[in-house]
């Protein structure tokens, strides 16, 4: 059915649906909601927790008053109070709120708590007078883009039109949702979007994470078997590890040493490695993954390491071309003269060059490779599925090694990397000291710059990173142009800038610089936050560090700690943050990253806030491994079913767009 046919839905309102990727009811149904809002338990003001949404009948104790913050940003502040307590209602950036509250009148608020100094506040509320009756129940919140004119009340009318008229299919049988404790796919969809009840809506989205899971993992079950239907490139030397580790400087950890083993056994059988290192920040997986090219090395074959960032790639190609100077590496890079790019493309055409070390350059079409046996992505989660699949087509069935220094909780892996196997570095290399995180105050701040130009002064370098590149008027924080200028006026040409805004060859200076302890104090965005090694630096200051994710705070400190001194990571913000909080009392990646998914669910977890399942209500899904274990099952007693065929063929096209949008999507947040 035509969105046109809808009460107050014209040609605009038609266009910008659309935009949204909603051009029919149908289309309406697959919007699922990001949040819910739920009004059916009020609670007293002393009874709201930090960070949590809360729904509170208050009156309003006082006139509402215009402020503006420290950084300039308009607010509108309010008192109301209830038998139990007080609390200040702000609202931002929103001046058309004056005057639409009156004094002494009861109102119902909906809207996130913060509490600071033991003052609660409630940040952009929703609201209405008490006798009023629209908000109640269960009630819907869908991620909208901004500028397109659409309200969260017309969407609502949509997916209420598209309920009543269109016609949901099931691609289970009633025998199958019965073993798996399923509700029908109508029930599922309207429990979603309106919920009768709690546990209608718990029923629901169950159902519904059954079928996303079960859609994700049947398509990644698929392609795993379709790429070990295809013949393997035989390896004739596999088992180097006793060879390989003569050739390093260090020792290499138990861990990494399993981890190598596995490896071997994998190139030594008949089908192609499909495989997933995970490691902690530090935890050496960059000597892992050059274990694949040596092997490549002694079997006469080709292996690509590709890494996400120009930076992070070079340090690669530097660092193997001085541990294995016998063996040809080329660098490729997106910014490379005519040139150079041409004569690089000669040499991997022509099979001159064994290790191939680049940025997604590596994928362009003139690169055709000569016996390609092994290909290696770094950081996996800041490529797409798309870039994997690109790479591994460039050979002839090669073995893939997936990096990742993003500890991933084990639920979220077993269902995004289920075509791979999984190994895990869980032990630091011997001498890596516990890095000391610390949340300073604006009141603290220039007694630890006056440390952090001490240690300059002394030879210890470290880190300031920010959160902008240039100052933005709509962003209260701090740009790395303001700190640089900052800092610069304490230590002169001790001090540097970088950022992603910059050409290659002045990155390229900079890090040199830092790396060779020329420059003290490296003021930067997070273009630094993957693979930089600098093991003189001990210092990471984080400035705003409450705009960070967790893990993405994680990997920032991770750029400290890898030499033999005691090391240290200040977070500065004067916001009370649960997350800051955890970052000073776990080093452990796993843990954090366990939190993280808890705390945000994984549509935040991975940046995804649209796509796949709701970010807030399904976090615990997503972490319930009864409920991945139970997929699992249903996956392969499907597919001894008559039954698998039709319901492969209904949800292949589905799930094959739904794990790219869920897989390539993936960003660091």
């Amino acid at each position: 059915m035509a969105i046109q046919g809808i009460r107050g839905i014209g040609p605009k309102k038609a266009e910008a649906l659309e935009q949204m990727g909603i051009s029919s009811l149908e289309d309406a149904l697959s919007l699922v909601p990001c949040s819910y809002m739920d009004f059916t338990k009020p609670i007293n003001i002393d009874q709201a927790q930090h960070m949590k949404p809360a729904f509170i009948i208050a009156t309003l104790t006082g006139n509402s008053y215009p402020r503006k913050s420290a950084a300039g940003v308009a607010m509108l502040l309010a008192r109301c109070a209830d038998a139990t307590g007080a609390m200040t209602v702000i609202w931002f950036n929103q001046p058309y709120m004056f005057g639409r509250l009156q004094k002494d009148k009861v109102y119902k608020f909906y809207g996130k708590v913060q509490i600071k100094d033991n003052r609660r506040y409630l940040i952009n509320p929703v609201f209405e007078p008490l006798e009023n009756d629209t908000m109640r129940g269960i009630c819907p919140v869908y991620s909208i883009p901004k500028g397109l004119g659409i309200s969260q009340n017309l969407i609502r009318t949509v997916i209420a039109a598209a309920l009543d008229n269109c016609e949901i299919p099931d691609a289970f049988t009633k025998e199958f949702r019965m073993e798996y404790h399923l509700a029908d796919k109508g029930y599922a969809l309207e429990n979603i979007h309106f919920p009768l009840n709690r546990d209608a809506f718990d029923i629901a989205k169950r159902t519904v994470a059954f079928q996303e899971l079960l859609m994700l993992m049947m398509t990644l079950s698929l392609q795993k078997e379709l790429k070990n239907r295809n013949a393997v490139q035989n390896c004739e030397e596999t088992h180097l590890l006793q060879e390989y580790s003569q050739r390093l400087p260090y020792k290499l950890t138990n861990a990494q040493i399993k981890a190598i083993n596995a490896i071997s056994e994998d190139i030594s059988g008949s089908s192609a490695m499909n495989r997933l290192l995970q490691g902690d920040v530090g935890s050496g997986k960059t000597a892992v993954a050059f274990y694949l090219c040596f092997v490549a090395a002694k079997n006469r074959g080709q292996c690509v390491l590709m890494a996400p960032t120009e930076i992070l790639a070079r340090q690669h190609f530097n660092d193997f071309s001085r541990l294995f100077p016998d063996v040809s590496c080329c660098y490729v890079n997106g910014a490379m003269k005519k040139s150079e790019r041409k004569a690089a493309v000669e040499a991997v055409n022509n099979g001159e060059v064994t290790v191939i070390i680049g940025t997604h350059a590596v994928l362009n079409d003139e690169f055709k490779y000569n016996r390609l046996l092994f290909v290696i992505t770094d950081e996996q989660h800041r490529f797409g599925v798309g870039h994997r699949a690109a790479l591994e087509e460039k050979g002839n069935n090669p073995h893939t090694l997936v990096l990742s220094a993003t500890p991933i909780p084990r639920t979220l892996a077993l269902v995004l990397y289920n075509d791979l196997d999984i190994s895990v570095l869980d032990e630091l290399p011997p001498g890596r000291q516990k890095i000391t995180t610390a949340i300073i105050s604006s009141r603290k701040e220039e007694d630890m710059f006056a440390y952090i130009e001490k240690c300059a002064n002394e030879g210890v370098q470290s880190y300031v990173v920010c959160p902008l590149v240039e100052h933005n008027e709509d962003i209260a924080a701090r740009s790395a142009q303001e700190i640089y200028q900052l800092m610069q006026r304490r230590l002169g040409d001790k001090v540097a800038l970088v950022h992603g805004k910059m050409k290659n060859a002045d990155k390229k200076d900079v890090m040199d610089g830092f790396a060779s302890g020329r420059i003290q104090v490296l003021v930067a965005t997070t273009v630094i936050e993957v693979g930089v090694n600098v093991p003189n630096a001990v210092n990471m200051v984080i400035v705003d560090a409450d705009r960070f994710g967790l893990a993405q705070l994680h990997q920032l400190r991770g750029r400290v700690g890898r030499g033999d001194k005691k090391s240290y990571c200040f977070l500065l913000s004067d916001v009370d943050n649960e997350r800051l909080e955890i970052m000073t009392k776990s080093n452990d990646g796993f843990v954090i990253a366990e939190t993280d998914l808890k705390m945000r669910g994984p549509g935040d977890y991975f940046g995804l806030r649209q796509s796949g399942l709701p970010a807030t209500d399904f976090s615990a899904l997503f972490a319930d491994m009864k409920l991945i274990e139970s997929v699992k099952d249903a996956l392969v007693a499907l597919k001894l079913r008559p039954e698998y065929r039709s319901i492969n063929i209904s949800l292949r096209s589905a799930a094959q767009a739904r794990l790219d949008e869920f897989i390539n999507k993936i960003t660091y947040n």
